[in-house]
């Protein structure tokens, strides 16, 4: 089960990402209602090159099915990425943009280790 606090991925930032990873079957992506089938290329059984994910929310994966599907097609810096922009996500927080850590090198009324909003 997904977890609230964790954001979601967009499927068709993921179906694109697996398309171009070259590791599909022809026609390896199908979708019937809220489940996504990836179908990887190869002779073993079927059963061992399927992939299954759900969309919990239309058209968004859980972070949880959306990295391990990074992980098996290779794109995993892509997602991370994906995530900073569009998430504000990074290293496994939400990030804020416009919040810096001082500058210990001046003079300011700042204490060490106070959050200094940039706006």
């Amino acid at each position: 089960m997904s977890d609230n606090f964790y954001p979601h991925v967009d499927a068709e930032f993921i179906k694109q990402c697996v398309s171009e990873s070259g590791r599909l079957a022809n026609n390896g992506i199908v979708k019937i209602g809220s489940t996504i089938t990836f179908i990887i290329a190869g002779n073993k059984a079927i059963y061992k090159r399927t992939i299954l994910v759900r969309e919990l929310i239309p058209g968004q994966i859980c972070l949880e099915q959306g990295i391990s599907i990074a992980i098996r097609f290779g794109f995993m810096g892509k997602l991370l990425g994906w995530l900073e922009k569009n998430r504000n996500w990074k290293d496994g927080a939400y990030s804020e943009p416009n919040i810096q850590l001082p500058n210990h090198n001046t003079t300011d009324n700042t204490l060490d280790g106070d959050i200094v909003d940039t706006k």
